[in-house]
Parts: C-alpha cells; sequence; structure tokens
C-alpha cells in the first residue's frame, strides 16, 4: 500500500541516487586505497632516508642548513638587524635576531633575545661551539690529560696547591706574572686566594674503597652522574657556593675535581668539563 501511494518517478529517482551511489563507492575505493598505499609508501621511504641520515650524522645538519637557508635569506631582504623591529615582540623578533646573529657571526644580536628563552640559550650555545673551536688547550703530559680554554683566558699553578693543581681565569683576572698566570689576593706578601672562577684539582686517592659520593668536597642538594669523554663523573650544582665535578683518572690512582667559584662562568665551566680527556 505504501508503495502504490508513493510517486513511480519519485522511486525511480530513489533507486537510481542508490545506484549511483553504490558505483561512486565501487569506483572510487580501489583509487583511493591505492592513494593510501603510495602515500604510506612515499611516508616510509622518508622514514627510511630520515634514518640514514640520522645514522651517518646528517639528520642535524639537513635540518640547520634549511634553517640556515631561511635566515640567510630574511637577512638579506631585512639588511640590517634594526629591521628585526618590525616584528611584533616576542617569538617573531627574537626569530629575527638569532637569524642576525648567525649569519652574521655577531654574538650581540643573541644578547637581544628574550631572556631566557630556549632560542637565547641556542644562540648563546651556538657562539660557544665556535667560540670552542679557537680556544687553547692545557695538556699536563706527566698525568695523560688534556682540557681547553678560552683563547682569551689565562692559567697559573695554584700556587696554595701541590703540581698539577691549575686555575683558570679570564682576561681581568689575569697576572702578567707567567709564574702566577692569574690574580691572587694577599696579605702582608701571603697568598690568601686565587681570584680564578675556575679550579682544576688533582689528587692521590686516598687508601680504602671510596666512592665518588664519598670523595666530593661538600654536599649539595643538586647532583647527578654523567658520563663524559667515557669518563664517569659526579657532577654537583652547589647553588651559591658553586659547582663541582669529580672523576677517577685512569687506574683509579688520582681523583679529579674541576670546581667552579663564580656561577656568571657556568657556560664556559661546561664546556671546559665537555673538552676533558686522558
Amino acid at each position: 500500500m505504501l508503495l502504490k501511494s508513493l510517486n513511480k518517478p519519485l522511486i525511480l529517482r530513489i533507486v537510481l541516487i542508490i545506484g549511483f551511489f553504490l558505483v561512486v563507492v565501487f569506483v572510487t575505493r580501489p583509487i583511493i586505497e591505492k592513494s593510501l598505499s603510495l602515500q604510506r609508501e612515499k611516508e616510509q621511504k622518508e622514514v627510511e632516508r630520515l634514518y640514514e641520515l640520522y645514522k651517518q650524522g646528517e639528520l642535524t645538519k639537513e635540518v640547520e642548513e634549511k634553517i640556515y637557508q631561511s635566515c640567510f635569506m630574511m637577512a638579506n631582504e631585512l639588511k640590517s638587524g634594526y629591521g628585526c623591529e618590525i616584528f611584533r615582540e616576542g617569538t617573531g623578533r627574537d626569530g629575527c635576531y638569532f637569524c642576525f646573529a648567525i649569519t652574521k657571526k655577531d654574538k650581540l644580536f643573541c644578547n637581544k633575545i628574550t631572556e631566557g628563552t630556549p632560542l637565547r640559550k641556542r644562540c648563546e650555545k651556538e657562539f660557544l661551539v665556535i667560540e670552542e673551536m679557537e680556544w687553547k688547550t692545557y695538556r699536563n703530559e706527566d698525568y695523560g690529560f688534556e682540557i681547553k680554554y678560552p683563547q682569551d683566558w689565562n692559567y697559573g699553578p695554584n700556587i696554595l696547591q701541590v703540581a698539577p693543581n691549575t686555575v683558570f681565569c679570564p682576561p681581568e683576572f689575569s697576572d702578567p706574572d707567567p709564574e702566577l698566570g692569574c690574580k691572587w689576593e694577599s696579605e702582608n706578601g701571603h697568598m690568601l686566594d686565587s681570584l680564578a672562577p675556575i679550579y682544576l684539582f688533582v689528587t692521590k686517592k686516598p687508601g680504602g674503597t671510596f666512592t665518588l659520593d664519598d670523595l666530593s668536597m661538600q654536599e649539595c642538594e643538586k647532583s647527578e652522574k654523567q658520563t663524559i669523554n667515557n669518563i664517569l663523573m659526579k657532577i654537583s650544582d652547589c647553588g651559591e657556593r658553586g659547582q663541582e665535578s669529580i672523576w677517577y683518572g685512569p687506574g683509579n690512582a688520582y681523583i679529579f675535581r674541576l670546581f667552579l667559584e663564580d656561577s656568571s662562568f657556568l657556560d664556559i665551566f661546561n664546556q671546559m668539563l665537555s673538552s676533558f680527556k686522558f
């Protein structure tokens, strides 16, 4: 009764619509599946390509080249770092200053990036790497180690300790006397303390069984163990009291400590620590 009450042209249209829908589904489904399959295959090849680059150590290089290429384009277009002021304060302006810093090799642009942001830290790290390539190397053949220090820094003996204990200092604390290397506080002709911010201590391991935790010079709230250049080190952040890293020498015969007294030189301290090798 219901079918009889319906208009025959209407029924025909419904049948045609359903038929058309079924045809579309059956015809386009293989095309869609093939397209998805090709897309998955393309993505898989890209994953494999990136993995190969990763294994060869080239992945970071490719990403950085793309970033640097866009930076060069921006720097060339704006001509001057003052052009960064056209960007809204924040990410856009910071990114612009970062581009000028790395393309013009001018560290002053890093200082214009918002302090404490990841981009500011990355910019400063970029220049630390560049500067480290030009750093000088302090070697001690007797104890079989080397450590790098900034080009314009100096080093000298820790005259309150026995050799090879050494202090490292920036230009403002350097002493023209080659026997000192770094300035010292003195009173009545007696040396009291070095003005150098970074100390390297080398001491003979005491008898008995000691761990790195037992040998730390002071208790610090934050400490962790890291392996740097195949050397297990305990690194302690002691806040205002400085930072200390401690590790054993070959054969556990000697104990090495790198100590930081002035936190404003923390980046240099970390870079020096990462350069230490036996």
